[in-house]
């Protein structure tokens, strides 16, 4: 894979030193390690625990090396040299345990992505019909540090999810979500935290990208009071002949996020900003009896069908009142997608602390993906007829006996195929920073 972008088709990023590991994968006694490089030059890793003198090389073959017979749970350097006198960036990695299979890695020490964060978020998947399976996700500042969260990587995976290659690298995309339509691979995204809100799209499943449409202008300002767009890695709805996105615009330091549902007719060309409608934002609820004070709003919405089918209902999380997880739902008429997007109700929710998905199933019943409350162990299935009443189906993930403060497995993004599930998730696990700083995006798959 060469080293540039493919969302614009500018120099990479960052001058990350040529030849370097893009991506690392560790596991009990192993590391994987995914090269970039620019030359046809023979390269070499070198690697070492951190607390020792005496280092280890091995030669590269090809874009992929694994490096076999370390130690677990201990902290490891690597790096590249090749023929040319180049020496690349060092890398770290923790072995150890980790769940799931490990999509990707970043060590809250490690700076080589620092220009755009230290953490790994925002996962997203999607099943192409060649049957091949892109997951892409972003680098966020999180506690541990950074500049401008804005840059995202897309993997693909032909074997049902069992390995991975990193296929692109998007500069200037922060919060992406990748979706199929009509013969095109899109990711939907902001250009950076609190960024200009993008779309892009892929002819050849992801491998290389269009130069994005912005779909709206933002203030690309994280200071205190600058509002722009936030809309995590949330999925779209198709419904009554369009693609819904939930939206919203605020900031976090200004105490303040107004919602939207963003949408195109499904049959229109997606890469022109006039085929998009916003809703009326709807503003915080201040005056509702059920409103809880110092919450700024409702966030990282899902668009659902009402269950009569007459409204698009954007159902976000809201805040915790008196040991419960509450949610917000705001609707519109699903046949004026310019109407105002009104506030609807609360409504008590098993998931929604953090971010969550939903699908709905032949059998009448809405299903959510999420952590169950109210820690960030766990992630289960409920399902629902009217998004009021929940009944618990399957627990997927369970670490409730792990620290809540240093093991997070969050932001879930699924696909339901049949009996199965497949599941990304933004996972701290094994020395991260805490439970929200992830170092890992993992990937799993259970039986339902």
């Amino acid at each position: 894979m060469k080293a540039y972008n493919r969302w614009n088709y500018k120099p990479f990023y960052g001058g990350i030193p040529m030849p370097y590991i893009a991506v690392l994968s560790p596991s009990e006694t192993s590391v994987s390690c995914q090269i970039i490089t620019d030359s046809n030059s023979e390269v070499t890793a070198h690697y070492k625990k951190l607390e020792d003198k005496e280092s280890f090389t091995m030669p590269v073959k090809g874009n992929k090396f694994t490096i076999d017979g370390l130690e677990t749970r201990c902290d490891y350097e690597i790096f590249l040299t090749d023929a040319d006198g180049r020496r690349g960036t060092t890398r770290w990695v923790r072995t150890g345990y980790y769940p799931g299979k490990v999509l990707d890695y970043l060590h809250f020490q490690d700076k080589t992505y620092y220009f755009s964060g230290r953490c790994l978020g925002s996962p997203s998947i999607v099943r192409l019909p060649s049957g091949a399976i892109l997951a892409v996700h972003d680098i966020f500042c999180g506690g541990t540090g950074g500049t401008q969260e804005n840059f995202a990587m897309v993997f693909r995976s032909d074997d049902d999810g069992e390995s991975w290659t990193l296929v692109s690298q998007l500069f200037s995309c922060f919060w992406p979500r990748i979706f199929y339509l009509n013969g095109r691979t899109y990711i939907i995204a902001c250009s950076r935290v609190y960024g200009d809100l993008l779309i892009g799209a892929s002819d050849d499943e992801g491998v290389t990208w269009s130069t994005p449409t912005v779909l709206a202008r933002s203030s690309c300002d994280n200071r205190a009071g600058n509002k722009g767009f936030h809309k995590g890695s949330c999925q779209p709805l198709i419904s009554h002949g369009r693609i819904w996105f939930a939206i919203e615009y605020g900031n976090w330091s200004a105490n303040i996020f107004c919602n939207t549902l963003l949408s195109a007719p499904v049959d229109s060309d997606l890469l022109d900003v006039e085929a998009w409608s916003f809703t009326e934002f709807c503003e915080p609820v201040r005056d509702n009896p059920y409103s809880l004070p110092g919450i700024p709003g409702a966030i990282e919405g899902v668009p659902v069908e009402s269950p009569d089918g007459e409204y698009i209902y954007d159902l976000a999380r809201y805040g915790v009142r008196l040991g419960e997880s509450i949610g917000e739902i705001m609707r519109v008429k699903a046949d004026d997608p310019e109407g105002k997007l009104e506030f609807y109700k609360f409504v008590k929710l098993p998931v929604g602390h953090s971010k969550f998905e939903v699908f709905k199933k032949d059998d009448g019943y809405a299903y959510v993906i999420g952590n169950r409350f109210p820690a960030r162990t766990s992630i289960a299935v409920y399902r629902t007829k009217d998004y009021e009443n929940w009944e618990e189906v399957k627990n997927l993930i369970n670490f409730d006996g792990y620290s809540t403060d240093k093991v997070g497995l969050q932001y879930p993004s699924a696909l339901f195929e049949g009996n199965k599930i497949y599941l990304l998730s933004r996972t701290a696990f094994n020395g991260s920073e805490n439970f929200h700083d992830s170092n890992c995006i993992t990937f799993h798959k259970f039986d339902f």
